[in-house]
């Protein structure tokens, strides 16, 4: 009588499934290091969210009271000082900005308080429109216009408009530190506008754009 044999697949992987492993190790490593690249892009885009919330709220204090909105930014980006930015006048809750040293964002994007951070990038931002041919736009930039750095700005209460122009920069930060040539991003409020206008640029060799 005829034996008859059983075969049984051998234990293990094929050479096939072994690469197919491979080939998403290496997307998933791939996708891990950019995450980390673009980790203070994406924060410098939270932290604008914040700041731009904070204004939105004051600006829409001056409907609610009909009365003019102090800005007042304070600090500087550390612990010791937190960088603050708060407003005064409205009745309703206040929507303050307060650097927390805990927050990934803060970690890896900071408020330019008067520190030039982003001194190279404005002067690359003054070039681009509507900066070069609006003046209201050129003057929000000027070197006394930074709110960290000034201080205060005020929302009239009738016309909802700010008094001054005034921006606020906000870069990528390693360590603490600025990313050479990294991302930046600016909201400006030019004087008689009650518009916070946002620009983004990833790095020094890419345009900036408008949000």
């Amino acid at each position: 009588m005829e034996s008859r044999r059983s075969w049984k697949r051998a234990s293990g992987y094929t050479l096939i499934e072994l690469l197919v492993v491979l080939v998403i190790v290496g997307i998933l490593a791939i996708a891990s290091v950019q995450m980390i690249g673009n980790r203070p892009a994406s924060a410098v885009h939270g932290v604008m969210d914040q700041l731009e919330g904070v204004i939105a709220a004051a600006h829409k204090g001056t409907t609610a009271t009909l009365g003019d909105i102090t800005l007042t930014a304070t600090g500087n980006w550390t612990a010791a000082t937190p960088a603050t930015l708060t407003y005064t006048g409205s009745t309703g809750p206040a929507d303050n900005f307060v650097f927390t040293p805990t927050s990934r964002d803060h970690q890896y994007a900071g408020v330019d308080c008067g520190t030039g951070w982003s001194d190279n990038a404005i002067a690359s931002l003054v070039t681009f429109p509507p900066f070069a041919t609006d003046p209201t736009f050129g003057a929000a930039l000027g070197a006394n216009s930074n709110l960290f750095k000034s201080g205060t700005a005020v929302i009239n209460g009738y016309s909802k408009r700010a008094n001054k122009g005034f921006f606020i920069a906000v870069v990528g930060l390693r360590n603490g530190v600025p990313v050479d040539s990294g991302p930046v991003g600016v909201l400006v409020m030019p004087a008689g506008s009650g518009t916070v206008y946002k620009f983004f640029r990833t790095n020094s060799a890419e345009p900036w754009r408008r949000l």
